[in-house]
């Protein structure tokens, strides 16, 4: 090693003894919120840059905010969650039925992890975003705001929730976010909304420096544990539903250059198309799969029907053992489209029955294989039928019980797989 250590060590040395410095004097510098005060000239002056970034001007009409305090935003923000509860009980029942969460992953737990990460908000009811005062950031972050005499992490949070009151000026957020069809096509929306508020909120807070290409900027999931801290233990669903707005987004946006506007008036119609920015731009559309008309015995009754998506197939492969995420998110790719049904029955009893649709005869096998091998590391309480059906397709089918895995096979899918028999129907529906 060269003498003094090397670039690398050296920069290491200079940023500990500017960090040592740093805190010797307090690490002060200038706060869009300080002891419960706004710095209106910063806020307004932040407003202003975000507007220019993002191309809409604010007009006579100036942006209305309010601060409030910690307490007062989670009262705001249980009220909201309230408001949707009956649609996050079938939420979190579909992701049981699916083995994403464990059966006692209850509302109360996924709201306290939400309520965690809001650092501010925009409520498009009101037309108002609402800030609130965050501790001094630490670390790099506390640093870099020392270096530069600028509130780096407020500022984020300021630029970003501009943006979105911008976004609903111009393109009405309520409205656009209903006119999704799905839960996937729902949360690819949602990744246009988070996306463009992520992308130009980094352009308000980069502009006039020179060098940046947003176009080109990566970002690291790893680079947000620090924010991500209280997400530890969390289900990897709920982690990647609060993720995959932002990243996912931001991707999409940065590979569209100048014509990211588009996603306005042409949202993505599945997560794969965000995930997959060349299947946007030829808009590709996810594949209808239909399924068969087959009800479930007396005593079950169907609670959700929808459509999984390649965001959240990522996330079920990955559960496989000794799979990583690298061959978990190819084994998903060759997603084309899926239906899903989950019933519930005596004692609260769950059972799923979910067909898909791939672009290729290997992408179904692959899917398989890796599904069986998730399946084999899951708890025994299902019976559980996971066959490959024509050229490009695939059926799951669990149940807790032979025969109302008979009954809720999608027929329409599985004509020819004799029922009840689980093995016979997987050896026939293979053609093994």
């Amino acid at each position: 090693m060269p003498r003094g250590g090397g670039p690398r060590l050296r920069a290491a040395a200079a940023l500990a003894t500017l960090a040592l410095v740093a805190v010797g004097q307090g690490c002060s510098y200038p706060r869009v919120i300080d002891e419960g005060r706004v710095d209106e000239a910063y806020l307004e002056r932040l407003i202003g840059r975000t507007a220019a970034a993002r191309g809409i001007a604010l007009g006579d009409a100036p942006l209305r905010w309010e601060l409030l305090t910690d307490e007062q935003q989670r009262a705001r923000l249980r009220a909201a969650i309230a408001e949707v509860a009956s649609d996050t009980e079938v939420q979190l029942t579909t992701w049981r039925a699916f083995g994403l969460v464990e059966p006692g992953f209850d509302a109360e737990r996924l709201a306290e992890l939400v309520l965690r990460q809001v650092a501010a908000h925009y409520d498009p009811r009101t037309k108002t975003f609402y800030l609130v005062e965050r501790p001094r950031a630490s670390g790099q972050a506390r640093l870099a705001s020392w270096l530069l005499e600028r509130d780096l992490e407020q500022e984020f949070v300021v630029c970003h929730e501009v943006v979105h009151a911008l976004q609903d000026r111009r393109h009405d957020l309520e409205r656009f976010l209903e006119g999704a069809a799905g839960a996937d096509a729902a949360l690819a929306r949602r990744a246009v909304v988070e996306g463009d508020a992520t992308y130009f909120g980094l352009a308000a807070m980069f502009a006039g420096v020179p060098g940046v290409d947003l176009d080109a900027l990566e970002v690291d999931p790893a680079m947000l544990d620090d924010d991500l801290g209280d997400l530890e233990g969390a289900p990897p669903v709920v982690v990647e539903g609060l993720l995959f707005p932002y990243l996912g987004g931001l991707r999409l946006l940065q590979s569209l250059g100048a014509a990211r506007e588009q996603v306005w008036s042409r949202p993505p119609r599945s997560t794969e198309q965000v995930l997959h920015p060349a299947k946007y731009r030829a808009d590709e559309p996810p594949v209808r799969v239909v399924l068969g008309a087959g009800a479930p015995p007396p005593g079950w009754s169907l609670v959700a029907e929808d459509t999984l998506g390649e965001a959240l197939l990522r996330v079920l492969l990955r559960q496989a053992p000794a799979v990583d995420r690298a061959e978990a998110d190819r084994g998903a790719a060759g997603w084309g489209g899926d239906a899903y049904r989950v019933y519930q029955g005596p004692g609260g009893a769950l059972a799923l029955a979910w067909a898909l649709q791939f672009d290729t005869p290997a992408d179904a096998r692959e899917f398989v294989d890796l599904y069986r091998r998730r399946a084999r590391a899951l708890p025994p309480s299902l019976s559980s039928l996971c066959a490959l059906h024509g050229p490009r397709g695939a059926v799951v089918v669990e149940a807790p019980s032979g025969e109302v895995l008979a009954a809720i096979a999608p027929v329409a899918l599985l004509h020819e797989v004799p029922a009840p028999g689980v093995e016979a129907a997987a050896e026939a529906a293979e053609g093994r």
